[in-house]
């Protein structure tokens, strides 16, 4: 097992003046009723308390339903929340390399929708985060 290597993705939002915007981000794996799924690129968030997974990837998944639940963004109004449930699932961070944690029973929002991205919370995994963006380096 050992360290397992985070990436850093950079880019412009032309929108605003090129801003530059940086992501940290994982490769994850998910258990499945077959096995493991193949490695997906995930949203490492640190302001996030609950990791989310969209609809079409979570359908495959060994899952537990525990509550239906609405998730909001920055604004509490109706409009701008997402349904599904609290559940949990099995992950493992990996990298490029080859490494891996041990399995990590995460909670994870389970949304009923494919319209948001994959993002790994702060709850269950990332108590073991380390982050130095200036040496460009990111392992957990």
């Amino acid at each position: 097992m050992g360290r397992v290597n985070l990436f850093f993705e950079t880019f412009r939002d032309a929108e605003i003046d090129n801003y530059t915007i940086v992501r940290l981000k994982c490769g994850v794996q998910f258990k499945t009723k077959s096995g493991w799924s193949q490695p997906y690129s995930a949203i490492v968030d640190t302001g996030a308390h609950t990791s989310v997974i969209p609809l079409s990837l979570w359908k495959e998944l060994v899952h537990e339903k525990i509550k239906r639940y609405k998730i909001y963004g920055i604004s509490k109004q109706e409009g701008c929340s997402i349904l599904g449930d609290i559940g949990k699932v099995t992950s493992l961070i990996v990298d490029e390399n080859g490494n891996q944690t041990k399995e990590l029973e995460i909670c994870a929002f389970l949304a009923e929708t494919d319209q948001i991205p994959l993002i790994i919370g702060f709850n269950g995994l990332l108590e073991k985060l380390n982050v130095n963006f200036e040496k460009n380096e990111a392992s957990i």
